[in-house]
């Protein structure tokens, strides 16, 4: 069975709105890729198009960089590759991403008859954060990265985008697309819309050979075109976790039965090269930590002992709510 592969692998309580921080510790070993003060940075042009980026992601490279966020790390990417990419705030936010001077999480209350709840917050979720590659194709050593924050790329369109694994999905199959195909050969078409949008497509014919498709759609959703030029084709389209296969209906009914795609929330892109400037000459950061814990409950007879105050963005002292009242059942 002969198969075409036609893309690239590819606050009480609202105390917890607050984002309340303290000094943060400095990143160790320092940003190796950096040049040295005086010293001039390279920057490659940034890739425009999903071909182009599969093949930056495709390639060896050696990258050792220590940067206050995510964002300042794949920012640090796109300047040494040229390689975009969008970072879902809805998302990093919560395991390590946001840009540089974003404050940190605030610390927990501590378990039941503790007189005091938590400690003082360890670095905020926003802090310092790693990337080392060491020649191997970026795409690999990005997935790597990203996998340990459970985070995911896609390439989407003409950038890469950084947000979680089930979004990702999404984000890949509800791209939406434009075809006016004029007699066009199925294979050509279903490789194009692979280049075009950077997602794994597979073609095959199985005895169908590759008839031609007449086909104009404007502004839809990825997997739909794919769908409706099978369709046009006799064929019939399949989604196998992210990857897209067309196939006459009887090798189509041997793939795996077809799941929803996730259930996830709206997200909020923003690329990292469109981030506030908090460097040099920019507004200073605020810094990274966290805040204290929250009361706990205090044993019989003792007072729950009220927090010292929390020191905020510049100097600024947040004052703490008094501590609840002591009461208990059957006082």
């Amino acid at each position: 069975m002969s198969r075409t592969f036609l893309s690239h692998s590819g606050p009480w309580l609202a105390g917890l709105a607050l984002w309340l921080c303290c000094a943060p510790a400095a990143p160790a070993g320092g940003k190796k890729d950096q040049p040295q003060p005086g010293t001039k940075q390279e920057t490659v042009k940034k890739l425009t198009g999903a071909a182009q980026i599969q093949e930056a992601l495709a390639k060896s490279v050696d990258l050792n960089y220590n940067g206050q966020s995510l964002a300042e790390v794949l920012l640090h990417v796109t300047k040494k590759t040229g390689v975009p990419f969008s970072i879902d705030q809805n998302t990093t936010g919560m395991y390590g991403g946001g840009f540089h001077g974003m404050p940190g999480g605030i610390g927990i209350g501590g378990g039941p008859g503790g007189p005091m709840g938590g400690v003082i917050g360890g670095p905020g979720m926003h802090g310092a954060t790693s990337l080392k590659i060491d020649n191997i194709p970026l795409g690999k050593g990005l997935k790597q990265f990203l996998q340990k924050k459970n985070l995911a790329y896609a390439v989407v369109s003409d950038k890469v985008i950084v947000t979680s694994p089930q979004q990702a999905q999404v984000q890949q199959m509800r791209q939406t697309v434009d075809l006016d195909l004029n007699k066009v050969g199925v294979q050509k078409a279903l490789h194009d819309l692979a280049q075009k949008t950077g997602v794994n497509i597979v073609f095959d014919p199985a005895g169908q050979g590759n008839p031609e498709v007449t086909l104009k759609l404007d502004g839809v959703a990825l997997e739909t075109a794919v769908r409706l030029v099978a369709f046009q084709a006799n064929m019939k389209a399949a989604r196998v976790d992210n990857v897209l296969v067309v196939a006459d209906a009887k090798s189509a009914a041997l793939l795996p039965a077809e799941t929803p795609l996730p259930s996830v929330s709206a997200p909020y892109f923003q690329d990292v090269d469109e981030q506030p400037n908090f460097g040099p000459g920019g507004a200073p950061p605020f810094p990274g930590g966290g805040a204290p814990g929250f009361p706990g409950i205090a044993p019989p007879g003792q007072a729950t002992p009220a927090l010292p105050p929390m020191v905020g963005p510049a100097g600024v002292v947040v004052p703490v709510p008094a501590p609840m009242p002591d009461v208990r059942p059957g006082q």
